[in-house]
């Protein structure tokens, strides 16, 4: 940001307690999934694996002798809610 003065910048800018009270609706809505071996919340990407109601993550996976029900990746909160052309107008 060329031109302008360094003030308006750092007037732009918000506080730590600001941003937090900005992130908290978004953490609130997304799924807090956690491992059932270690404990911690996977990635955005991240493949979890379903070993009937427990969620085992990729590193904990080694731990279980049997195969997992199912397995998928990770999303974002905000997956599905962006615009998605299906089909281009004549």
């Amino acid at each position: 940001m060329r031109g302008e003065p360094r003030t308006m910048l750092r007037d732009t800018t918000l506080s730590t307690p600001e941003l937090e009270w900005r992130r908290l609706p978004r953490a609130e809505a997304q799924d807090h999934c956690t491992c059932g071996g270690c404990g911690r919340r996977p990635l955005i990407g991240e493949t979890v694996h379903q070993f009937g109601t427990k969620v085992v993550c990729d590193l904990c996976r080694h731990r279980r002798r049997q195969s997992p029900d199912s397995s998928h990746r990770v999303r974002h909160a905000e997956f599905g809610a962006s615009v998605r052309i299906l089909s281009k107008a004549a």
